[in-house]
C-alpha cells in the first residue's frame, strides 16, 4: 500500500529549510579562506564565539562562523575596503536574508540602526529583529509574533516562516515552529536586538582622561605596535586597537573580566604575595592583597574570588 505524505505549510517549510541549509553549508564552506583572509586584511584576529546554528557540524563551517562573527564585531571595525569586504557586504545585504542592513559599514552608512557602532560586515534586519525591538522587554511567543503581523516580511526565510506560523495558530495562539527553524538557520545573517547597545543608541562618551595619561597611553600603544610589526614571524599581525572616544565603548564591552590577580613577589619563608582586583556591588573596583602558600592564578581567582581571598594569610613581618 502506498504511503501518503501529507504536505501542509509546516511540512513544506521544513523541506524548504533543509534545502536552504544544505546549499548554504556548501556555499559557506567554499568561502572559508576568503572570510579568514578578510579578517587578516583588516589586521584583526579571528575570534572565538558561541558557535550557533549548524556551524558546529564541520571544522570549516565553524571557521567560517567565527570569521564572519569577527567581521560583525564593532571592536574590529576598519575603514579599509577590499574586494573581499565588498563580496561579504554584497552577500550579507542580500534581500534573501531580510529587510535592511542593520549596522553602518565603511561601504554603507545608511543602516537600520544608524547610531550603532560601525562594523566591517553587517548582519541584516529581519521581521523578528524588528518585532523583538518593538516588544522589548515584554517578550513572549505571542507578543513577538503578533508584532510581526501586518509588517513587511520581505522575501526571506524568516518572513516565509512567519507567514507559515501565522497560518497555523491554534485557538488564536502562536506556536512559532517555522520561525524558530528559520532564525536558527539564518543565525549568522540575522541581526539580533540587544537592548544595551540598541536602545536608544550608543552611549554618550564623557571623556575625562587627563592629557598626560592620554599622551602616555598613545606612546605605549605605539611601542607595542613597533614591537609587533618589527618582530613578527607572520604577516598581517594585528596592531593594538586605538583607544579614543570612538572606540572606547566597543573596547570596554569586549574587554576581559576585570577581576584579575597577579603574584608580585615571595618572601624568605616562601609566602607568595598577591594583588587582586575585586568588584563591589556597585561595580566599583578595589585592590586587595593577600599572601598564599602557592601562586594563585587569575583563572583560579576568577573561578571563585571569595574562596581565594579566604586562603590562609601569613604574617608579613
Amino acid at each position: 500500500m502506498e504511503r501518503t505524505i501529507v504536505v501542509d505549510d509546516l511540512t513544506y517549510f521544513r523541506a524548504l529549510d533543509y534545502s536552504v541549509r544544505e546549499a548554504m553549508k556548501a556555499f559557506e564552506t567554499s568561502l572559508v579562506e576568503a572570510a579568514e583572509q578578510t579578517v587578516s586584511d583588516i589586521e584583526a584576529k579571528v575570534g572565538s564565539y558561541p558557535v550557533e546554528g549548524y556551524y558546529h557540524e564541520t571544522e570549516n563551517l565553524t571557521r567560517y562562523f567565527n570569521a564572519i562573527r569577527t567581521l560583525q564585531d564593532p571592536v574590529n571595525f576598519s575603514e579599509k575596503v577590499t574586494d573581499n569586504i565588498k563580496l561579504f557586504n554584497k552577500i550579507y545585504t542580500h534581500p534573501v536574508f531580510g529587510l535592511k542592513q542593520a549596522m553602518p559599514t565603511a561601504l554603507n552608512k545608511d543602516a537600520y540602526w544608524k547610531d550603532h557602532e560601525p562594523v566591517v560586515v553587517s548582519p541584516v534586519i529581519d521581521p523578528v529583529t524588528i518585532a523583538t525591538q518593538k516588544t522589548y522587554p515584554s517578550w513572549t511567543f505571542d507578543t513577538i509574533m503578533t508584532a510581526i503581523e501586518g509588517q513587511e516580511l520581505g522575501t526571506c526565510l524568516v518572513g516565509l516562516a512567519a507567514l507559515v506560523d501565522q497560518n497555523n495558530k491554534v485557538d488564536g495562539k502562536y506556536n512559532p515552529v517555522a520561525t524558530t527553524w528559520a532564525r536558527e538557520t539564518t543565525v549568522l545573517s540575522a541581526a539580533k536586538f540587544v537592548a544595551r547597545s540598541c536602545m536608544p543608541s550608543k552611549p554618550t562618551i564623557d571623556w575625562q582622561v587627563s592629557k598626560e595619561v592620554e599622551e602616555y597611553g598613545t606612546k605605549v600603544l605605539a611601542g607595542y605596535a613597533d614591537l609587533i610589526e618589527n618582530n613578527s614571524l607572520t604577516r598581517n599581525v594585528r596592531r593594538p586597537y586605538e583607544v579614543n572616544e570612538k572606540t572606547i565603548s566597543a573596547l570596554l564591552s569586549n574587554s576581559e573580566n576585570p577581576r584579575r590577580c597577579v603574584h608580585l613577589c615571595t618572601d624568605d619563608k616562601k609566602n607568595h604575595y598577591h594583588w587582586a582586583v575585586a568588584v563591589d556591588n556597585n561595580g566599583k573596583y578595589r585592590v586587595v592583597d593577600f599572601y598564599a602558600k602557592k601562586i594563585v592564578t587569575t583563572k583560579e581567582y576568577q573561578k571563585d574570588p571569595s574562596a581565594v581571598l579566604q586562603l590562609e594569610f601569613f604574617d608579613r613581618n
